[in-house]
């Protein structure tokens, strides 16, 4: 089994979101599009039902077409419910408007298995579980693999920032700091002007119509100019010291 560190899971899930949507790393503090990223993006099949009794499976990713042994709440017993490779499957209490965070998780989580486990299971017949608790039947490695991928995907480090710096006193203007954040922010304005060629080519080589692309690149070039203004007011911070 393969071993990931922090650092290379956080480089994973960046590579994931950009390629998704890079104007996500760079705008305003926003909720991560994890089902469309799953299901769209992916294309991943999405079922619900009542995976276990007792509740503590919420979910689990079918990498074979196989035969996934579910609980009847109509009929008191367990059954089970075809289902085919490339699937995930869902808890259907998840659905259950107080549970958003959770249901969020549980597909980041089963994407996260899904990116990272498949050689453990294509082929096996198995699912990769996410349990509540750590069962004998449930690697903890793997588990612990897929709940920090998680963790990245909807918390890139970019925007937590960006979050704890809304509610909390920015940190002190000093030359350095006010040169690092021009810096940073010209990095982005970079990467979002690299995106735009990218998403021509796809255009281009008839991957994304037309509509598409300038849909997305209306967009791309709204976050570059918010961030050429932020420039602007940070190089004017610079200039005052």
């Amino acid at each position: 089994m393969k071993s990931y560190d922090r650092p290379t899971l956080a480089a994973i899930a960046r590579n994931v979101i950009k390629k998704y949507d890079p104007y996500l790393l760079y705008c305003e503090p926003c909720a991560v599009p994890i089902e469309k990223i799953t299901e769209q993006f992916y294309g991943l099949d999405v079922e619900y039902c009542h995976l276990r009794k007792n509740g503590l499976v919420l979910g689990c990713t079918i990498f074979d077409n196989t035969l996934l042994p579910i609980w009847d709440a109509d009929e008191c017993q367990y059954g089970v419910m075809r289902v085919n490779g490339g699937t995930i499957v869902i808890e259907a209490s998840l659905l259950d408007e107080r549970k958003q965070g959770r249901l969020r998780f549980t597909f980041a989580h089963e994407l996260a298995h899904w990116l990272l486990h498949k050689e453990l299971y294509v082929g096996e017949g198995i699912a990769a579980a996410s349990a509540i608790k750590t069962s004998l039947e449930v690697n903890p490695v793997v588990e612990r693999q897929a709940d920090v991928l998680a963790s990245y995907l909807l918390m890139p480090k970019n925007q937590v920032k960006r979050a704890f710096y809304a509610i909390h006193d920015k940190p002190k203007d000093t030359k350095k700091t006010l040169e690092g954040r021009i810096m940073a922010e010209r990095k982005a304005v970079k990467t979002l002007e690299n995106s735009i060629t990218k998403i021509f080519t796809s255009m281009v080589s008839g991957d994304m119509s037309t509509d598409a692309f300038l849909g997305k690149k209306g967009v791309i070039n709204t976050s570059i100019g918010r961030k050429n203004a932020i420039i602007k007011k940070l190089e004017t911070r610079l200039a005052a010291l």
